[in-house]
């Protein structure tokens, strides 16, 4: 037998029994057994989807291995952890406090490139960000990845929400991006900004002329703006906004930041002038995009699962009652957020058969659109 042929059936019945060990464990009782069982499936499913990785994303996969580029490490200056927001936005908060990112240059083409900023999501910097650099890269974009956490003395976030105000992301991505402008190395009409989850909060907030003012003023940040499942439990509402495209892709099942709550706010911002448009995919989970099957985690802390919600109108600097209406004061607002903070975990993560593919597809259509 051709030893190419034998092995993608061996990593294919690798892969097929992680499956089922993983449908064992949760038939079982006994919590041990269980663990033992699901172990054994992580192991399986990590060391099949690492071999097969090129089969899944051929182009990306393979292509990021054959070479080797350019990676920087770097500096860039934002907002101290515990910043009000309110005083960002009226301009009168320093910009002092050092975050870390990574520049990726391209393997090929000739400056000034592309470059796309990549904002991460409340587990920080990881593997789930490699195949997006690999792919950026090999279309010629300089890949720029700020690490909110790193600077501010954050782990992560995943199991606290309220660890880090999410808002700050959003400066982080306006602030490296204001710096990538001033790069030569770099086309400053064709920047854009991509994130997942948290960072999809500040992929799409940063076109919020609010968001991006206080550090450039009348110039937009971004050339496009792409948002995987941002969560939108707490959505800004706002009556100006940059001009650019802005993509936002979710899962009909996402059980962590559900489609449902942005499909509404982003309506209302459309309505107002937001050049938006949103995609769901059918049975798709948070971290669709992700290679990796859809697992159950379960230190994962919830708050959109909130009985009551709010959103804030950045020009009237009001919270209003998401349902009713209602105009809320900052402490009946704040006093919501934390009845919420430490009383639901639990969601799914990762991939569903087709999503990934789609994923790409979704954002590869979008670049093309733009000329990028």
């Amino acid at each position: 037998m051709n030893h190419h042929v034998a092995l993608i059936i061996s990593l294919a019945c690798g892969l097929g029994m992680a499956l089922i060990l993983g449908r064992v464990a949760l038939a079982l009782r006994t919590p041990a057994v269980a663990c033992g069982l699901l172990a054994q499936r992580y192991m399986l499913v990590n060391m099949t989807m690492a071999l097969m990785g090129a089969a899944i994303l051929p182009e990306v996969a393979s292509a990021g291995q054959a070479k080797s580029h350019e990676t920087i490490d770097g500096t860039f200056k934002s907002l101290a952890l515990g910043t009000q927001m309110r005083s960002y936005l009226a301009g009168v908060a320093p910009l002092n406090q050092d975050i870390h990112y990574q520049l990726l240059l391209p393997r090929s083409g000739t400056a000034p490139y592309p470059a796309v900023v990549i904002a991460h999501g409340s587990g920080g910097v990881g593997e789930s960000l490699e195949p997006w650099k690999r792919y950026f890269s090999e279309r010629g974009f300089v890949v720029a990845i700020p690490d909110s956490y790193k600077g501010r003395i954050i782990g992560n976030v995943l199991e606290s929400q309220s660890r880090m105000h999410a808002y700050l992301h959003i400066v982080d991505v306006v602030a490296l991006g204001a710096q990538l402008r001033r790069d030569p190395r770099i086309a400053p009409q064709k920047i854009i900004t991509i994130g997942f989850s948290r960072g999809a909060m500040a992929a799409l907030n940063s076109a919020f002329t609010a968001f991006y003012r206080p550090i450039t003023g009348q110039t937009e940040p971004f050339a496009a703006h792409i948002a995987f499942y941002p969560a939108c439990n707490y959505p800004y509402l706002t009556q100006t906004f940059s001009k650019a495209p802005v993509l936002v892709l979710m899962g009909s099942k996402d059980d962590y930041t559900p489609s449902s709550f942005c499909v509404d706010a982003l309506t209302q911002n459309k309505a107002a002038g937001l050049d938006v448009r949103w995609e769901i995919f059918q049975d798709g989970y948070h971290g669709l995009d992700n290679p990796t099957p859809a697992t159950y985690i379960r230190n994962a802390e919830i708050t959109a699962r909130c009985p009551e919600r709010h959103e804030l109108d950045l020009d009237r600097w009001e919270y209003r009652s998401v349902g009713d209406g209602r105009v809320l004061s900052f402490q009946e607002a704040s006093a919501r957020q934390r009845q919420c903070t430490g009383r639901f975990f639990g969601a799914w993560h990762g991939s569903t058969p087709g999503s990934v593919e789609w994923s790409y597809q979704k954002v590869e259509d979008f670049i093309r659109r733009l000329g990028l």
